[in-house]
């Protein structure tokens, strides 16, 4: 047991998220992440608390495990549970197979079950997703993905891609640069452990990231992030602290 302690690594972060959806509508939110790393084998967890006016809360709880079970093959699984103050709940799962390091391809699969009032009328529905993503590295030192979202949701079906690179503008400060266009609905990110359960279709998103490694294992986060959907926008601001390798 002792030797199980010392061995592992642990990489503890948290983040804070403001975000504005028009004149009245203000929401907040707080996370926490955790990663242990036992002999190449990932266990992740995380708690997401979010509030909106004052009046909505909503928590979102999620446990992940990434294995390489071959040389150059991995697979990821993530669950999510999600329930609010108005006594609705989802619940998704999400595998992801993963091959080779540079280039790298992977194939995700998602399926959620939620609830939703409707007229007084609680319903059950359900949502299942397919995203494969192809990376690549420019110049042997630039990250560049391209990837597809196909999402289905009852009789209605939606496609959307994605794509995104990062950058290490100096030693200490990187920059990363993702974007996704294209209707999606409950779209489920089992790498970044967020889910996006919204009961509006979202049709284009774009974000950047920096990250800043201020001393040894210890890095400041801050992202800004504009949603897009069809009759509304969010922008989003994030800021982070990240511990690594503990």
């Amino acid at each position: 047991m002792i030797f199980f302690i010392f061995a592992m690594t642990i990489s503890p972060s948290t983040y804070f998220t403001y975000s504005d959806i028009g004149e009245e509508t203000k929401s907040y939110s707080a996370s926490a992440y955790l990663t242990m790393d036992y002999n190449r084998n990932y266990f992740l967890f995380a708690y997401s608390h979010y509030l909106e006016n004052n009046d909505f809360h909503q928590n979102l709880f999620s446990v992940g495990y990434t294995k390489e079970i071959l040389p150059r093959i991995s697979v990821r699984t993530v669950g999510f549970y999600v329930f609010n103050n108005r006594d609705n709940f989802s619940v998704t799962a999400s595998f992801r197979f993963l091959y080779g390091y540079n280039p790298s391809l992977s194939v995700g699969y998602a399926t959620s079950v939620y609830t939703k009032q409707i007229q007084h009328q609680k319903n059950l529905y359900s949502v299942s997703q397919v995203n494969p993503d192809f990376r690549f590295y420019i110049a042997g030192k630039i990250p560049l993905t391209f990837g597809v979202f196909y999402i289905n949701a009852g009789d209605e079906n939606y496609l959307a891609a994605s794509t995104g690179f990062s950058v290490n503008v100096t030693e200490k400060l990187n920059l990363f640069l993702n974007g996704i266009y294209g209707n999606t609905f409950y779209q489920t990110n089992d790498r970044l452990l967020t889910l996006n359960n919204r009961p509006n279709l979202k049709k284009a998103s774009v974000a950047v990231t920096a990250k800043y490694n201020l001393i040894k294992n210890f890095t400041i986060a801050g992202i800004l992030q504009k949603d897009l959907y069809h009759t509304y926008d969010i922008n989003y601001l994030v800021l982070g602290l990240e511990f690594l390798n503990l």
